[in-house]
């Protein structure tokens, strides 16, 4: 900003002059507003003095200098390289700060150094604020026809009184009511995208607000909303009851079939004629003819299915009856002779 946007805010400052004399320097109105990604122009202006070095510096890049009791050009600080640039004369110097950053918000002051030598700071800093253009909706002036306020807000008071643009999907607003840095609308008809800027500074637009159609009442599109997700949480749970009960009856299902599979045996049946024929295997058969048979155990069995171990307990009873008929006759033939 250059020095004809404004009236010139005089500050008186106190200063050591190279003879002891007064010196009186002027500086750019306070506080200042900027756009980012904007240009600035902070200005001192002092008398006809016998000057050897103006520059520029903030107490906020403190941390930076070699000596903190040294204040440093901020043509110098790695932050502001290539955006900087300094213009002194003998009565006035100007800072200029291109691509405006948030983070360059702060205070500035002047360092003047003599050609004897002598520095004089400006106790009083310049301050500069950084902001950004925003667009936000008021209000419903008037719920019948549903005309909304748009308004292109910032941080702080842009300076020299800005005149707003206005543009709607990308493109300039020329036929509805503003007034100042507001834009008046029936939400009902001009839903769309919105932003704002300023003339001269058209390319730094905000960012887009969207304006929906309003022809429903917002309080109304709340309860329609909340008896919507009332009633998908509702369906929820009867699909989740729906399924527990159906997980419980194949259950009790299965159960009932796993029951079937097994046939309960009539007690006054014998142990195993009452078993299930379909399953039977040969030794069931072996100990049926056991059960049919009226002789002893093992001529009972059925020769079929004998196996070695049978065979020998077959020649064992045919041994002992053996043994039994000749003990027999040896008896005989002991009583018999003494009676010859």
């Amino acid at each position: 900003m250059s020095s004809e946007c404004g009236m010139l805010l005089i500050i008186l400052l106190r200063i050591s002059g190279c003879l002891g004399e007064s010196v009186s320097v002027s500086c750019s109105p306070q506080p200042i507003c900027a756009l980012q990604e904007s240009a600035v122009n902070l200005i001192c202006s002092y008398p006809n003095i016998a000057i050897k070095t103006v520059f520029w510096f903030s107490f906020k890049q403190k941390a930076k200098w070699r000596n903190e009791g040294h204040p440093e050009d901020l043509a110098l600080d790695s932050d502001y390289a290539g955006r900087v640039s300094t213009e002194s004369t003998d009565s006035k110097s100007t800072l200029t700060i291109r691509e405006l950053r948030e983070r360059d918000s702060g205070e500035y002051h002047v360092m003047i150094i003599t050609e004897q030598g002598e520095k004089h700071l400006n106790p009083r800093a310049v301050s500069l604020t950084v902001t950004a253009l925003q667009v936000r909706v008021i209000s419903s002036t008037a719920s019948d026809d549903h005309t909304v306020t748009l308004m292109c807000s910032s941080t702080c008071s842009l300076s020299n009184n800005p005149t707003y643009i206005w543009y709607k999907n990308g493109q300039p607003v020329t036929n509805k009511l503003t007034r100042d840095n507001k834009l008046y609308l029936n939400c009902s008809e001009d839903a769309g995208n919105y932003s704002c800027a300023v003339r001269g500074h058209e390319e730094l637009r905000s960012p887009d607000q969207t304006l929906s159609d309003c022809a429903e009442n917002p309080e109304q599109s709340s309860v329609l909303t909340l008896v919507t997700v009332g009633v998908v949480v509702f369906l929820a749970l009867i699909l989740i009851t729906a399924a527990l009960w159906m997980c419980c009856v194949i259950r009790r299902k299965r159960g009932a079939e796993r029951d079937t599979d097994f046939q309960t045996p009539d007690p006054t049946d014998h142990t195993y004629t009452a078993l299930n024929p379909t399953t039977l295997t040969s030794d069931y058969d072996t100990l049926t003819h056991l059960t049919d048979s009226p002789s002893d155990t093992y001529t009972g069995l059925n020769p079929e299915t004998m196996c070695s171990d049978y065979n020998t307990l077959t020649g064992m009873q045919a041994l002992q009856s053996e043994l039994q008929r000749r003990a027999s006759a040896a008896d005989y033939e002991n009583v018999q002779r003494p009676s010859a």
